[in-house]
C-alpha cells in the first residue's frame, strides 16, 4: 500500500472536527496505507493528529511569503519522514512549486489541481514581475505528472495557457447519500424564499444581490437567507437595514442545510470570482430552479436555461430580471429545476468520481514507476 502526502493552503480545525473535507479524505484514503495531510493551524502552533488512516500536520498560520517558504521547507521533513511515494498538491504555488521539484528529486509524482480560475490570471502576465510569475507557474504545471481540472472548460482554458500537458478532468461532486431528498413542489412559499451558500466575501456578490433583492420586495414579498459567515457579515446587516427579511447564518450542518434549501424557492450564486462552487451542485441535487453568475468556470458545469439562469458575473441588471422571471414563471422553476436534478446524477455523482479520482491517482503512480 502507498502512501500520500496531500498539500493545502486551507486552514483546518482538529481531525476530530467532521467537516465536508474529512469526507473528501476519507473517500481517497481508501487506496492507501497512510494519508497525510498538511494544512495550516487555527493558531500559530504545530499539530498532528492521527485517526485511522489519516493523519493531519496543522502547521503555523502565516501569510505570504513567509506561509509559502515556510511551507515549501517542511514538504521536503515530511516526504523523508513517513516515506511518501504519491503527492496531491491542491495549490500550484503554495506546496505544488516545491512539490514538482522535490518530485523530481525523490522521483515522487505529484497532481496538481486546479480549483479557481486565478491561477488562469496569473498565466496571462502582464508586468515583468507577473510575467516572471507566470513562467513559474507555467512551468510548474508542464513538470507536474497530472492536473485535475474541474470541467471540460477548465482543461481548454489552461491548455490555451500552457499547451500541452497531462491533464484529467475530474468533475466535483455530490453526496447523494446527503442530498437524497429533491424538491417536490415548484409553487412559491410565501414569502418567497430565496436562498445561498457561500462565505460572506466581497468575490461572492452578496451585497449586490442583496441590493437588487431589496428592490424586489417593492413587487414581492421576498426572503433572502445566506449561509457561510465572513468578513462582510456586518455590512450585510447595513445594507438590509437590520429588518428580518435577510437571514444570515454562519454553520449549518449538511442535513440542516438539505432540508433548508429543499423548503426555499429559488437558490441563488451572485460571484464576481469562483472556480467551479460545489454548491451549486449540490442545489442542482435537490432540484432547486437556480440562477447563477458566469463567474469561473461554472459554464463547463451549468447549461443556460437547461440547468439554471446564467448572468454574466457582476451584470446585476440580468440578475434581477431572471429573478422576477422565475418568481412569475412556475413552469420554468419545475423545468430548471428537474433538469437540474438529472444532470447532477449523471455528471456529478459521489461514488463515481471518486472512483475516478482514485483511479487517476493510481494511474500516475504507475506510470511514474515505469518511466
Amino acid at each position: 500500500m502507498s502512501k500520500l502526502l496531500h498539500i493545502t493552503p486551507n486552514v483546518y480545525p482538529k481531525l476530530e472536527v467532521e467537516h465536508a473535507t474529512k469526507q473528501i479524505w476519507k473517500e481517497l484514503s481508501k487506496d492507501y496505507e497512510e494519508y497525510h495531510i498538511v494544512g495550516r493551524s487555527d493558531d500559530q502552533h504545530f499539530h498532528t493528529e492521527k485517526e485511522g488512516k489519516l493523519y493531519l500536520h496543522r502547521v503555523p498560520k502565516l501569510g505570504g511569503n513567509k506561509s509559502f517558504l515556510f511551507t515549501s521547507f517542511l514538504i521536503i521533513y515530511y516526504l523523508r519522514k513517513y516515506k511518501i511515494d504519491t503527492m496531491l498538491s491542491q495549490c500550484a504555488v503554495l506546496g505544488g512549486i516545491a512539490g514538482v521539484l522535490y518530485g523530481r528529486i525523490f522521483r515522487i509524482p505529484i497532481m496538481i489541481e486546479i480549483h479557481d480560475t486565478i491561477y488562469f490570471d496569473i498565466l496571462d502576465g502582464g508586468s515583468f514581475v507577473k510575467r516572471l510569475n507566470a513562467r513559474i507557474l507555467k512551468r510548474t504545471y508542464q513538470s507536474a505528472d497530472l492536473i485535475r481540472v474541474l470541467n471540460p472548460l477548465m482543461k481548454e482554458m489552461l491548455e490555451a495557457r500552457i499547451g500541452a500537458a497531462k491533464i484529467v478532468v475530474i468533475e466535483n461532486r455530490v453526496n447523494f447519500s446527503i442530498f437524497n431528498k429533491p424538491k417536490e413542489s415548484y409553487s412559491v412559499n410565501d414569502p418567497i424564499n430565496i436562498i445561498s451558500v457561500g462565505t460572506f466575501t466581497k468575490r461572492k456578490g452578496y451585497a449586490d444581490a442583496i441590493k437588487v433583492i431589496n428592490r424586489v420586495r417593492k413587487r414581492y414579498n421576498v426572503h433572502l437567507t445566506l449561509i457561510g459567515g465572513g468578513d462582510e457579515k456586518e455590512h450585510y446587516i447595513q445594507l438590509s437595514h437590520g429588518e428580518d427579511w435577510l437571514t444570515l447564518i454562519d454553520f449549518i450542518s449538511q442535513s440542516e442545510l438539505k432540508e433548508l434549501i429543499c423548503k426555499s424557492d429559488i437558490y441563488i450564486q451572485t460571484s464576481y470570482r469562483e472556480g467551479m462552487p460545489r454548491t451549486i451542485l449540490e442545489a442542482m441535487a435537490l432540484g432547486m430552479p437556480i440562477i447563477t453568475s458566469d463567474a469561473g468556470v461554472t459554464a463547463g458545469s451549468v447549461e443556460h436555461k437547461k440547468d439554471a439562469m446564467m448572468f454574466p458575473a457582476g451584470d446585476f441588471n440580468t440578475f434581477e430580471k431572471y429573478l422576477i422571471l422565475l418568481i412569475q414563471n412556475d413552469q420554468l422553476r419545475e423545468e430548471l429545476g428537474k433538469h437540474a436534478l438529472i444532470e447532477a446524477k449523471n455528471r456529478f455523482d459521489w461514488n463515481t468520481n471518486f472512483l475516478h479520482y482514485r483511479r487517476a491517482l493510481r494511474d500516475m503512480k504507475k506510470t511514474s514507476e515505469s518511466n
